[in-house]
């Protein structure tokens, strides 16, 4: 529900009101003359209203009536008008205005009563001197007891989590990984390990796979690179590479989930330097099944021949 505030006593006031026609409708851009607004302050007639209200914006249905503070100097205010030609409906509006407790503050007086409501330096400097004592922080023993309780997950606990973290190896390009996300420079020889995807044991027909994607919704086809454990290079670029030994993916540690993954220069040279994604599944009796899933971002090399 909405929340009404009076306006302030003694001080000009602008109330937006509508003018109806007859039939009840709006009036658009009504004629307004002298003598159609009267102001009638705590019963006592003000007589024509000091300021003629005014369609605003120009042309529209909006007319603002501009109340001036001696009208506004009192506990009850109505405005009453009325059109000798008819065009639009008699009307009127009251306004109750509220004392304003701030209206002194322009005068000396006033400044110091409103100084008066505020806290003294002191008071704040006391204020905080409690909050300050009332803080119990931890002690050493407690923080140290805090910090052990974090070594207390075994290595073997984190791989067996289903949400698990692919670990880089660089090996012939400075290759770097932060979370989910690989950066290998493009034109250059791929060859890092990812570590730590689970056991692979089991798998059918030694199928696993490394691909990446410019999109999540790129077929196999477009695939950037398609790396298979058997067959080797795939695709390289979207297209048949020259030759499938231009890339390949070793098993390292079958129950680990460790494997090791090389691409030919020659083939990362033709990449487009930007943001793509990766995964590696594992075809599984139950159906495949992702081992890594992230960001492969492909930095652009600088100098672009080495012949």
């Amino acid at each position: 529900m909405p929340e009404y505030t009076t306006p302030p006593k003694n001080q000009q006031l602008i109330q937006p009101i509508g003018l109806f026609d007859s039939d009840g409708a709006l009036v658009t851009d009504p004629t307004i003359s002298a003598g159609d607004f009267k102001v009638y302050t705590d019963g006592v007639d003000m007589g024509n209203m000091d300021n003629l209200p005014t369609v605003t914006p120009a042309g529209g249905v909006r007319v603002e009536l501009i109340l001036s503070a001696a009208e506004m100097n009192g506990d009850t205010v109505m405005v009453y008008w009325h059109d000798p030609d008819g065009a639009w409906r008699d009307g009127y509006a009251a306004i109750q205005p509220t004392g304003n407790p701030l209206s002194g503050l322009s005068t000396t007086a006033g400044m110091d009563a409103a100084h008066a409501l505020l806290a003294t330096p002191d008071q704040v400097n006391e204020q905080c001197d409690a909050a300050l004592a009332d803080y119990d922080p931890p002690t050493k023993t407690e923080l140290d007891a805090a910090l052990a309780g974090l070594n207390d997950v075994t290595a073997a606990e984190v791989w067996t989590n289903p949400e698990r973290r692919c670990t880089i190896v660089g090996a012939t390009f400075n290759a770097a990984a932060t979370g989910d996300t690989i950066i290998a420079k493009r034109g250059d020889f791929w060859s890092f390990d990812i570590t730590g995807g689970g056991s692979v044991v089991g798998r059918v027909g030694e199928k696993l796979y490394f691909t990446i994607k410019a999109s999540r919704d790129d077929t196999d086809l477009e695939a950037t690179i398609d790396i298979s454990e058997t067959t080797g290079l795939l695709r390289a670029n979207g297209a048949d590479p020259a030759q499938a030994s231009d890339g390949s993916l070793t098993v390292l540690d079958e129950v680990a989930g460790n494997f090791h993954i090389e691409v030919e220069a020659t083939v990362t040279a033709l990449f487009t330097p930007g943001p793509y994604c990766y995964d590696m599944q594992v075809m599984r009796e139950s159906g495949p099944e992702t081992l890594f899933d992230g960001t492969f971002n492909i930095p652009a090399d600088v100098k672009r021949g080495t012949s």
